[in-house]
């Protein structure tokens, strides 16, 4: 009879049973509303603190800053009229317009005035005359002994700082819509915006109507010239 031989067994592990099952809610990472209150409530005095500091500097900062005032000054290119003008151009009108010379048409006038009041030339001439640097630069003017506060040449303002400043204060802008030329002036003073305001109207007529008197004077003197060559003039 032949023996039998036996396997060896082979050990086996620890077993782990779950004899009571635990269910776990998934975790959510988001806040609920009610949590959302409840950190709002513990830092109320936090935020109410912040709160009050931005109100308090927003009524420190308007009540320091100066207002600005806009004055806006609306301006309609007109042709000339010849026969009321009197002078020159009612004398020659004609003449120039023979020569091809334009007296007064609404459309080069605007354009004219437009580049006019925003060149470098004619802001110069108006802070000259109206002597407008002590006053764009008060804080920095002695109005006793009319001289810079500062003796130092590197730091007072020269003009060609004072029109760069002033075309910053002057605005000039054209309506499409009327075909009129907007011209306002935002300065902290309303009386001294007002004044410039006005003053830069008068200035640029005055200088528009110089500037046809010229075109019209070569242009009459163009015509003579021209007459004086020839015995016939068809």
């Amino acid at each position: 009879m032949s023996a039998m031989q036996q396997t060896p067994s082979i050990p086996s592990g620890p077993r782990y049973e779950s004899r009571h099952p635990v269910s776990i809610p998934p975790q959510d990472d988001a806040l609920n509303f009610l949590d959302f209150w409840r950190i709002l409530f513990n830092s109320k005095w936090l935020i109410l603190f912040f709160a009050m500091l931005g109100g308090v500097g927003g009524v420190y900062m308007a009540m320091s800053t100066p207002p600005i005032y806009r004055t806006q000054v609306l301006m309609e290119p007109v042709a000339e009229d010849h026969k009321s003008s009197g002078g020159l151009l009612a004398q020659y009108g004609g003449l120039a317009a023979l020569a091809g010379i334009d007296l007064g048409g609404s459309n080069s006038s605007k354009g004219t005035a437009l580049a006019i009041l925003s060149s470098y030339k004619f802001i110069e001439g108006f802070l000259k005359e109206e002597n407008l640097i002590p006053i764009l630069y008060a804080k920095r003017w002695d109005l006793a002994s009319q001289s810079w506060k500062d003796t130092d040449p590197n730091s007072k303002h020269t003009l060609w700082d004072a029109v760069h400043y002033f075309k910053g204060i002057l605005k000039v802008t054209e309506d499409k819509k009327t075909n009129m030329i907007v011209l306002a002036i935002e300065w902290r003073d309303r009386e001294q915006a007002t004044q410039w305001a006005n003053l830069l109207v008068e200035r640029i007529n005055h200088y528009m109507m110089e500037r046809t008197i010229n075109e019209a004077t070569k242009g009459v003197e163009y015509l003579k010239n021209e007459w004086t060559k020839n015995d016939v003039v068809e």
